[in-house]
């Protein structure tokens, strides 16, 4: 059985992938398409631990959470979504290299009740961890506005008086 700590870690990196689905779903010059893996690691952990299913598990692990097509442009890119409730230039160039070592033409897209950022792997190693606020040619910004007022209202903490469902 998971810990809860584990549990709480993936409904709040659940609902953010969420978040950025439905922002970049509004925007009608998208195609989005979910990505992930992680609901097969808890069965993939189940088998026997051989190199090659530890290789296997490492990979999916690494393995983005969506699939964005621009249709104006025609191109594409395979975004990992984190929730960072404080992201730090260490914290991105670690993800940024881990990501990148799996999946080089990746971009990373993390929600924070400061703001949607958003830059290719390998900017973000190139400026040392330094990554982008999403820039509005891409999302608008009242539209960016919009959804950062739903993390704040269901993922960041929030004073427990109030009667919102939060992940905490």
């Amino acid at each position: 059985m998971a810990s809860p700590f584990f549990v709480k870690n993936i409904i709040k990196g659940k609902i953010a992938e969420i978040i950025v689905f439905e922002m970049f779903q509004e925007i009608n010059r998208f195609i989005v398409i979910p990505f992930g893996t992680e609901m097969l690691i808890p069965d993939l952990l189940k088998l026997e631990k051989t190199e090659v299913v530890q290789n296997a598990i490492g990979r999916l692990r690494q393995r983005p959470d969506l699939s964005i097509v621009d249709t104006q442009t025609g191109s594409h890119f395979l975004i990992e979504v984190k929730y960072r409730e404080s992201p730090t230039q260490a914290l991105m160039l670690t993800l940024a290299k881990d990501l990148h070592e799996s999946w080089p033409s990746a971009y990373l897209c993390v929600v924070s009740p400061l703001g949607f950022f958003f830059d290719s792997c390998a900017e973000i190693i190139a400026r040392e961890g330094d990554i982008s606020l999403i820039d509005g040619a891409i999302i608008p910004q009242d539209i960016q506005e919009k959804y950062l007022k739903i993390v704040q209202d269901t993922i960041k903490n929030k004073d427990p008086e109030q009667n919102d469902i939060v992940v905490s």
